[in-house]
């Protein structure tokens, strides 16, 4: 995977290989910036992403138009009419169809997030699913609620898991397992295919940016691997302060996260015990 790169952001293009190159531009946009980046293949548009201020507030590709329709109902179990009715009713009004939602009590704020942030992440995947270029267009500023917009962390991770969805599932559950509700933590799957890990699952308010994201892989991977040779349990924790930063691997996956000393400590037993429980099996199997 690669990134654009300042010089390529300056210019306001970007060649655009998967969803790390998008992500990768808009790190690198100035704080204040506000636009669409537009993705087109062959002359003809793939899909675009809205960015305000570092955040992702929607994306869409071509041929999902109705798929944010699809993903409200099957988060909120409403019909399709009742979704349909506020859809057309903001279009003739102009108005956020988040808010318009909210308002009709049609969905829960959360049910909201979670279906903004799947359409958008489906929608990156797919718009980059074939080599594509992108072009970088000024906007005015629509005032979305940062509640309903997405780190570019966040958004690589969520639009990476489309395409390793059993890891990523499973990525979540681990994470929920480790960390409680206010660490932060991440996942990502080694594949034979990818010169780096992939982030599949994130939890938390660190990391926001991608690029930063991409950096706690390679040193998560990089240094269980060098524990691993070393002969030494492949648990990795480094600690600053009063905050800690820990690595670990599971199976395909490399899990870390932000959490204190005592959280690092706590983290080590479960993974310990695990790889007690692990030992005893395989030494049942034998």
């Amino acid at each position: 995977m690669t990134s654009p790169g300042g010089a390529l952001a300056g210019r306001r293009e970007v060649a655009v290989c998967s969803p790390v190159d998008v992500c990768a531009f808009v790190d690198d946009l100035e704080p204040t910036d506000v636009g669409e980046l537009v993705l087109e293949s062959h002359q003809a548009p793939s899909g675009s992403v809205f960015i305000e201020h570092g955040r992702v507030c929607w994306a869409a590709a071509r041929g999902l138009a109705r798929r944010f329709t699809q993903l409200l109902v099957a988060h909120t179990g409403v019909s399709p009419e009742v979704v349909e009715r506020v859809v057309v009713g903001c279009l003739a009004d102009r108005a956020p169809l988040g808010e318009r939602l909210l308002e009709a009590r049609v969905v829960s704020a959360e049910q909201l997030r979670a279906t903004l942030l799947q359409h958008a992440a489906e929608s990156l995947h797919v718009a980059c699913l074939e080599p594509v270029w992108g072009r970088w267009h000024p906007r005015r500023s629509r005032g979305y609620a940062s509640r309903f917009t997405f780190s570019t962390a966040e958004m690589l991770a969520r639009s990476l898991a489309e395409e390793n969805a059993f890891e990523a599932q499973e990525a979540g559950r681990r994470i929920r397992e480790a960390f409680d509700p206010e660490e932060s933590g991440v996942a990502f799957v080694r594949r034979g295919d990818r010169g780096v890990p992939q982030p599949v699952a994130v939890s938390g308010s660190w990391p926001r940016e991608a690029r930063t994201l991409i950096e706690i892989g390679r040193w998560a991977s990089s240094a269980i691997d060098v524990a691993s040779e070393a002969g030494a349990e492949p648990f990795i924790a480094t600690t600053r302060g009063d905050a800690s930063l820990v690595a670990w691997p599971a199976g395909r996956l490399v899990l870390a996260g932000l959490t204190t000393e005592l959280g690092a400590a706590r983290i080590l037993t479960r993974f310990m015990r695990s790889r007690r429980e692990e030992r005893k099996d395989s030494n049942g199997r034998l």
